[in-house]
């Protein structure tokens, strides 16, 4: 049973239903993959009686679905989730009723004739042709159906894995290989990985990260770099991992955070170096060049807002547009987050205290508006 309208978004769209199945799940029987097709059901494996049955909620793929019936159930779905005893029985006796043989015109399939979209009435259309062909098939009468059919769904399945495998064993896919291997190769060197391409704590430190470059970033973090550096320093420091415009700004910046930014250099120009030998070729955005690139085009500006200047005061000192300015800092803060998980996967709570002080800093006034439309 459906439990709300709708369905979970991403990559693999889900419904949430009340499973009406059995106490102890049994093992798949050969009626189990039967099509859900009037002539077919009458094969089907008997519901649950009353002693026998047990309701769960689940996440069902809609891809999975086969077929949704028009019977309505009534029940208020906040007090069955509640785990109310009258919500409960009251659907429990309603599965019951519907439950009672599989050949009821409660189980006939939702009418779907007023949908008018063109491409949903072809899929309709072919469904209900191919419908007709397996209804309409000898073997509907044959004593052992679901036996040869379920042979002959397991010969389907495997068929299609083989497919899968070729499609993934072909010249297009291979093509990526050589790449792959390089890559390997750099993290091997770069020891985020081990010879029997195992993860090791950097690899664990560089899946944390997400909004910047994971390898130079990494690097940084394991080092021991970012402790000797003030929160403001820290998160100015970090503004050249978000920001990557042009700006004929000159930043005027502390002793400190020119130690800093040649520090970053030094650690990028290394990976560099090993992505280079193995001939990785990167595109213009997943580049780490830190040097011909305007990286640091923002760093007195990031250091002054986390110092508590003023929004209007920062602009004047840089030729970088103000939006430019809120969606660095904003992505500062992601970047921030993301080094504070990686300071706690490698047990820092020092850096997982700054970083925490860092996002206090700078997510403030305009750079901490929902929405910049009023």
């Amino acid at each position: 049973m459906l439990l709300r309208e709708g369905f979970s978004r991403g990559p693999n769209p889900a419904v949430t239903v009340i499973e009406y199945g059995f106490k102890q799940p049994k093992r798949r029987q050969n009626a189990d993959i039967l099509p859900y097709l009037q002539r077919y059901r009458r094969r089907f494996i008997p519901l649950p009686k009353e002693g026998e049955m047990k309701l769960r909620q689940m996440i069902v793929p809609v891809e999975d679905i086969e077929c949704i019936s028009k019977t309505l159930l009534q029940v208020d779905v906040n007090a069955y989730q509640a785990k109310e005893e009258k919500a409960v029985q009251q659907l429990k006796s309603q599965f019951i009723n519907a439950g009672s043989s599989w050949i009821y015109s409660i189980w006939e399939e939702l009418d779907y004739s007023r949908l008018r979209e063109a491409s949903v009435r072809d899929l309709l259309e072919k469904r209900s042709t191919l419908a007709k062909e397996a209804q309409s098939a000898k073997a509907v009468v044959c004593s052992e159906l679901e036996k040869h059919f379920a042979m002959q769904h397991d010969e389907w399945i495997i068929k299609e894995n083989i497919n899968n495998l070729r499609q993934l064993m072909s010249d297009q896919n291979l093509q990526l290989l050589p790449d792959y291997e390089q890559r390997i190769s750099v993290l091997k060197d770069l020891g985020f990985i081990d010879i029997d391409s195992r993860v090791e704590l950097k690899g664990k430190v560089a899946c944390e990260i997400h909004s910047a470059d994971e390898l130079v970033l990494t690097e940084l973090v394991l080092e021991n770099v970012l402790a000797e550096y003030d929160p403001e320093e820290i998160v100015a420091l970090l503004s050249c991992f978000v920001f990557q415009e042009k700006t004929d700004t000159t930043p005027n910046i502390t002793p400190a955070l020119q130690r800093g930014q040649a520090t970053i250099v030094k650690i990028s120009e290394r990976v560099n170096e090993r992505q280079i030998a193995h001939q990785v070729i990167l595109s213009a955005d997943d580049s780490n060049d830190f040097v011909s690139r305007p990286r640091f085009g923002l760093v007195e500006v990031v250091y002054e807002w986390a110092r508590g200047m003023s929004f209007n005061a920062i602009t004047d000192l840089t030729d970088v547009l103000e939006g430019t300015i809120v969606r660095v800092i904003t992505r500062l803060d992601e970047t921030c987050r993301e080094v504070k998980n990686a300071a706690r996967v490698i047990g820092d709570p020092t850096l997982y205290a700054k970083m925490e002080e860092c996002q206090e800093m700078i997510k403030r006034d305009i750079c901490a508006t929902a929405s910049l439309y009023m």
